[in-house]
């Protein structure tokens, strides 16, 4: 899809280039604020007192790549430019991966250790089993209404998405602290399997 909106402002190779390209560009970033800030993003390894620091943190992660994710596609579907379509691909790379390490982290911090193997299954497969749909609709929207505009449309989702989720924030955190708090507190090994 974000081939298709690239087309429109240069040959198929050079979109195909420059989506990859950039898109690296905003994974290296995104790598390099892991690096100069690991508690920010991956609480589990850390101890109890700064648990609920990262937690907080990586909830307002959440929000907020979501967001921005959503703001930089919609940029990019109304640009003609070449070189500023490419360059918006950084921001689109980056904020992806932010939200989804953010909420990895998070799922796993706030699961049981005798649960976390399948809470991830059910997250990967939901995550992965829904992408085909959701490919099968924007491409009948592209289709019906053009690939720009369904850019565009998926951004929308993704900013409305954010702002839900930052509005449900007062309710869900203390919630997750308090199940991450009394995770830690039952401590020890989990339990042998019979």
């Amino acid at each position: 899809m974000i081939q298709e909106v690239f087309c429109t402002v240069s040959t198929e190779a050079e979109a195909e280039a420059a989506v990859r390209r950039m898109k690296a560009v905003g994974l290296r970033l995104r790598d390099l604020n892991v690096a100069v800030h690991p508690d920010e993003v991956d609480g589990i390894a850390h101890p109890a007192s700064q648990m609920n620091l990262s937690l907080k943190r990586g909830v307002g992660w959440v929000a907020v790549s979501s967001a921005g994710f959503g703001l930089s596609l919609i940029c990019f579907s109304f640009s003609h430019s070449f070189w500023l379509s490419a360059g918006l691909l950084v921001p689109v790379g980056f904020f992806m991966m932010v939200q989804m390490a953010a909420s990895n982290t998070l799922i796993q911090a706030m699961s049981p250790d005798e649960l976390r193997g399948r809470v991830m299954a059910v997250y990967s497969m939901m995550f992965m089993g829904v992408a085909p749909f959701g490919a099968l609709l924007a491409g009948a929207l592209a289709e019906r209404f053009g690939a720009p505009f369904t850019v565009a449309a998926g951004g929308v989702a993704c900013v409305i998405g954010g702002i839900v989720f930052a509005l449900r924030l007062p309710i869900l955190r203390p919630q997750g602290i308090r199940m991450i708090v009394a995770l830690q507190m039952t401590g020890g090994d989990p339990p042998e399997e019979v």
